[in-house]
């Protein structure tokens, strides 16, 4: 219909457990290379071009230890104009006091049965670190490791290392990479 800004949404509707995988970040922050974040989404239809839910991120891992603190907000993700995605900005936040806080942008797409993604910090945590990287997970609990994980990783650092995931050129990035997780030489 005219004047429609979207296609439709992905089919990412549901719950999702998923990590994201720092790849870069400034100088001198390389300790974080590696870490992994351990989120909790639940998207349902907010409009018709648009997905809703609440985003967890439950834990870090780091040299094989995990920490907190539990973060949360509730994030509406946008499709993008083919439908073929949905980008947000989340503002995690400790409840109730909400002194601890994290801002991250995100890109996510669905391939097959695997939620696949892009994000970067924002705010205070890109001043201070630039942390950014690929996201990965499907509907298991906890997310296990996929074995295409680091074929589509490297793919996310080769074509959008740390550029901004709300930008529409992402997800040219995101689904040249995305079929990478069930075959690296895609």
């Amino acid at each position: 219909s005219a004047g429609r800004a979207c296609t439709g949404v992905p089919s990412l509707g549901g719950t999702w457990t998923f990590d994201t995988i720092i790849l870069g970040g400034r100088a001198g922050k390389e300790e974080g290379i590696g870490v992994r974040g351990h989120y909790l989404l639940q998207l349902s239809e907010h409009d018709p071009c648009s997905l809703g839910g609440p985003l967890v991120k439950r834990a870090y891992s780091m040299k094989g230890k995990e920490y907190g603190p539990v973060l949360s907000d509730l994030v509406v993700g946008t499709a993008s104009p083919r439908g073929a995605s949905l980008s947000f900005l989340a503002r995690l936040r400790k409840a109730p006091e909400a002194t601890i806080t994290a801002d991250i942008a995100m890109r996510l797409t669905r391939h097959g049965d695997h939620v696949l993604g892009l994000w970067r910090h924002e705010g205070a945590d890109r001043e201070r670190a630039g942390y950014w990287g690929a996201l990965v997970g499907g509907r298991d609990e906890p997310h296990t490791e996929l074995a295409g994980e680091a074929c589509f990783a490297s793919c996310i650092a080769d074509c959008h290392p740390d550029a901004d995931p709300l930008e529409a050129d992402a997800e040219a990035c995101l689904l040249r990479c995305a079929p990478r997780v069930d075959d690296c030489r895609q």
